[in-house]
């Protein structure tokens, strides 16, 4: 965006792009904590355990996370409007990839974490399959998230 004839683009506001920073970290983060330390921890569980405690975890994080990923979209897509055309790639690619681990959620993580909840203590015969779903989704959204985040930091040090 140019103001008055300018030759170069206003930078963002150092506040967007702080806060833009620090939330799309920190969901980038959550993910590779959850991803490489709490999924193989709870992993080493026995299957009746993870089972109980999966529902605990899915009430703990569903508070934060959806918060983490919406602030994600739309901080990283108000850095669209900043920033010249080096950054513009970097700045699509980190907004499309938040958007894409935000569809990827509500697409696959919501229903199968659903299904777990209703569960109670009768869990279905193929529960072991559908938490290994649930792994293999997690992995992909954990790699969109990281990959986003560096798209992002790219962008902002170009």
């Amino acid at each position: 965006m140019l103001i008055y004839g300018a030759t170069s683009p206003i930078p963002p506001h150092p506040f967007l792009s702080c806060a833009a920073a620090v939330v799309y970290g920190l969901l980038a983060g959550s993910f590779v904590f959850g991803t490489l330390g709490l999924r193989p921890a709870v992993g080493k569980l026995p299957l009746d355990l993870q089972l109980r405690l999966r529902p605990l975890l899915i009430h703990r994080i569903s508070k934060a996370m959806p918060l983490l990923m919406i602030l994600s979209i739309v901080l990283s897509g108000l850095t669209l409007f900043y920033g010249g055309p080096a950054n513009r790639i970097c700045d699509w690619a980190a907004s499309l990839l938040s958007l894409s681990v935000f569809i990827m959620t509500l697409a696959v993580h919501r229903p199968i974490n659903l299904q777990i909840l209703a569960w109670s203590d009768n869990p279905p015969v193929d529960a072991a399959k559908i938490i290994d779903r649930w792994n293999r989704a997690d992995t992909i959204r954990c790699i969109l998230a990281v990959a986003g985040y560096v798209f992002f930091q790219w962008g902002n040090t170009r």
